[in-house]
């Protein structure tokens, strides 16, 4: 695993401390300078780590709290096959990530022929249980990079 640090700087952390440094209640206030907003915020060092890195991608990327999956496929001649095997992908993903299913947070659902949603649905509400559900798009593709993939999934989840 290979880690890179990075400089964020959160906008949030810039918008409180616009608003605290502005003034008392009772005082006219000017809004500060772009220049006095950054002059108050100290970078935050985010390290970046790469989970199953290949070639030409990691399989998952983590940074601070959150963990991205790239789309996963899986093999299987029927669109339950293949989710039930992209499902065990992500999990085995997620626990070296440090995390589990229960804390995805989106998920983006490819799927080649959208006659298969409701059969994709149904191996998606088995596969999550009880942990709670995520915040998902499902789209419907031309063609995967395999013309026999019927199903990519990509999540990002909380730590």
């Amino acid at each position: 695993m290979s880690k890179m640090k990075h400089i964020l700087f959160s906008t949030a952390i810039i918008a409180s401390l616009s608003l605290t440094s502005c003034c008392k209640q009772e005082e006219k206030c000017e809004a500060p300078t772009a220049t006095q907003r950054t002059e108050q915020v100290a970078p935050v060092e985010t390290t970046i780590e790469r989970i199953e890195q290949g070639t030409h991608i990691s399989q998952a990327s983590k940074a601070g709290n959150l963990v991205f999956l790239s789309g996963q496929i899986g093999d299987g001649k029927t669109i339950t096959e293949q989710a039930q095997n992209v499902f065990k992908t992500i999990d085995g993903l997620l626990t070296k990530a440090g995390t589990d299913k229960s804390k995805i947070i989106f998920a983006t659902v490819y799927l080649t022929d959208m006659n298969d949603y409701g059969e994709f649905n149904d191996a998606w509400i088995k596969w999550l249980g009880n942990s709670s559900k995520p915040s998902r798009a499902t789209v419907q593709v031309v063609q995967l990079a395999k013309p026999e993939w019927k199903v990519e999934v990509q999540v990002s989840a909380n730590l």
